[in-house]
């Protein structure tokens, strides 16, 4: 039995043996597949990598390129756009000879009939705002034509010529405006000639300069174009129109020399209150309303140099706030001024007091001191009474008062206490010979040196 068992256990293990053999023969290769199908992967994960670091490379230089094309095309497209800009400048390219004439033809009838009254005059707005928009020729017409208008102004029809002339600044401005224009300079050069023919230029001659009474209607009727348009933009939300529209205040503070006070003042409530029925609110902190900052103080000038003071602050909400820390700061500092003044004035009083009292115990110490020569003065018939009039104070104790003005009645209030104690003092030392005497000497002292 033994054998038998031993023998079992011999099988036993040499058939472990060989399954555990085979398993190896048959795991190592599939191991080994493993293994290799992991090296395949890691080396495809290096390539991967690899590949999107060349994309990352690819992206960049592409994002260079775009960049480099773009700014190319940016410069290219200022380049030609200022070359047709200039180009069109020279509008007599486009027009053809003949076209031209007829076209000057037409202004110049128009022009002759409303000199001559055939016209509205208000048709020449429609010319006048195409300065320096179209050929030079027309330029020259149009100011030809303002300068025998300002024959009229000398001759006393300046409102009606103010009217155009505001009128053509609206639609000059008006080109700006909706892009027709790049720039304003034809709108500026109208407005130089219109204050020019209407006498509104401070270098004319105040005495040939006639009596204008169309500031106020002028300036009104530009005030209500430009806040009309600012509000319009804004609902619009345009902000590159609004800063257009704002400009026109540049326009209007041209148009200021020569003026009142009185109109100033008009013109400066009128532009308030249409900015505040507009709801159009202005900020010193956008540069885009330096025009109309300009316009306000240029007519707050006007008024200074008249005698009116205006409050700027209005319809600014952070000016209003500063104007009252302002305010705020100036009452302390009158409060704080206040007690100052009540502190020195109970010093005043203490040192008065100390005054006084050290007056009053040098009076006590002289009536030993009198000179002999007074004595003669014991023997008349004075006769010491208890009158208010006291022992008076000498010139260097009244010095040594405060220069503060004091209220009358305070100071003879205590003018009157201390010559009621000094007197009673005196009844006191009448009872003495030698005490009657020291206080008779130091009056006697007292009217001497008087």
């Amino acid at each position: 039995m033994e054998t038998r068992s031993k023998l079992e256990d011999k099988a036993l293990k040499m058939l472990e043996a060989a399954l555990s053999k085979a398993s190896q023969n048959k795991v190592q290769p599939e191991n080994e597949k493993f293994r290799r199908r992991l090296e395949e992967i890691q080396n495809k994960n290096d390539q991967t990598e690899q590949e999107s670091e060349k994309l990352k490379e690819y992206e960049k230089l592409l994002l260079q390129i775009n960049e480099t094309l773009k700014q190319e095309y940016d410069n290219f497209k200022e380049q030609e756009y200022e070359r047709l800009k200039k180009l069109m400048k020279n509008m007599e390219i486009f027009i053809d000879p003949e076209e031209k004439q007829q076209i000057l033809d037409i202004i110049g009838t128009l022009a002759r009939g409303v000199r001559g009254g055939w016209f509205q005059e208000s048709r020449v707005a429609i010319v006048m705002c195409q300065l320096g928009t179209l050929v030079s020729d027309l330029d020259n017409l149009i100011k030809k034509l303002i300068q025998d208008f300002k024959d009229l102004v000398l001759g006393g029809e300046a409102k009606s010529f103010a009217k155009i002339c505001i009128s053509s600044l609206k639609k000059s401005h008006e080109l700006y405006v909706e892009g027709h224009v790049d720039t304003m300079n034809g709108t500026t050069s109208l407005v130089r000639l219109c204050t020019n023919a209407l006498q509104l230029r401070e270098t004319i001659d105040k005495t040939t300069r006639k009596i204008v009474d169309y500031f106020v209607d002028l300036h009104r009727t530009g005030i209500l174009y430009t806040t009309s348009i600012i509000t319009k933009f804004k609902v619009l939300d345009k902000n590159e129109e609004v800063m257009k529209a704002i400009k026109f205040f540049k326009i209007l503070s041209m148009m200021v020399g020569g003026m009142k006070v009185k109109d100033a003042q008009q013109i400066y409530s009128i532009l308030q209150q249409e900015m505040n029925t507009h709801e159009v609110h202005p900020s010193e902190l956008d540069k885009q309303w330096e025009p109309y900052y300009l316009y306000v103080q240029k007519l707050s000038n006007i008024m200074t140099k008249g005698g009116v003071r205006i409050d700027n602050s209005a319809g600014d909400p952070s000016k209003r706030r500063s104007a009252n820390n302002t305010k705020n700061r100036q009452s302390l500092k009158r409060n704080a001024k206040h007690d100052e003044h009540i502190d020195s004035n109970s010093e005043n009083q203490e040192n008065y007091e100390g005054i006084v009292t050290s007056t009053k115990e040098r009076i006590g110490m002289s009536s030993f001191n009198v000179e002999d020569t007074n004595n003669s003065l014991v023997n008349s018939n004075e006769k010491p009474t208890g009158n208010k009039r006291s022992a008076p104070i000498d010139d260097d104790d009244e010095n040594l008062r405060s220069p503060k003005k004091r209220k009358p009645t305070n100071n003879r209030r205590r003018h009157d206490k201390d010559e009621e104690e000094a007197s009673n003092e005196g009844n006191e030392l009448s009872g003495s010979d030698e005490s009657f005497q020291s206080l008779t000497d130091v009056r006697t002292k007292k009217k001497i040196r008087r």
